[in-house]
């Protein structure tokens, strides 16, 4: 399920239920303070374009029907649809994408990637790692992510009803 359907779900039910808890939101025992959390130099995406569940126009080109297509092409000269088309025999592609799905920068992936291996090479029960994690992914969404739905402030609108 995505954030998107998640959200939308919200119209339905109570934002408490994501929560647990009783509904009771949680906030970290130290106010969990982002100001001197440093943040990618590029910026993680949610993009905007066909659900998964849904096929999309047909391209006219090799590439798949549902969600969005990640795509290469020789010449990377070519600005529209049409250019494209005109070029399909050189199209590649690499992946497919979802709308609503958080698209890291290659940066905080790989800090991610990082911080995961630290964790489990240590066999590590201190939390701080994690709650360092945690402030960094919380930076990097609320304040460095193209959010191209607005999906970002619609879950803030939600939260603080």
């Amino acid at each position: 399920m995505t954030w998107e359907e998640i959200f939308n779900q919200f119209e339905e039910e109570p934002v408490p239920m994501l929560f647990g808890n009783g509904g009771d939101i949680q906030f970290a025992k130290e106010g969990a303070k982002l100001e001197n959390i440093e943040v990618s130099e590029e910026k993680s995406v949610i993009p905007e374009g066909a659900l998964h569940k849904n096929k999309h126009e047909d391209f006219d080109l090799d590439v798949t029907e549902k969600g969005i297509p990640v795509i290469t092409i020789e010449n990377d000269n070519v600005e529209t649809l049409e250019e494209i088309q005109e070029q399909k025999d050189s199209v590649v592609q690499h992946a497919e994408i979802e709308r609503a799905e958080v698209i890291f920068s290659k940066e905080l992936t790989d800090f991610l990637e990082e911080n995961r291996k630290i964790w489990h090479e240590h066999d590590n029960d201190d939390p701080e790692l994690l709650v360092e994690v945690g402030k960094r992914l919380t930076k990097e969404l609320l304040e460095n992510t193209e959010d191209n739905i607005d999906l970002i402030n619609k879950m803030k609108k939600q939260i603080s009803k």
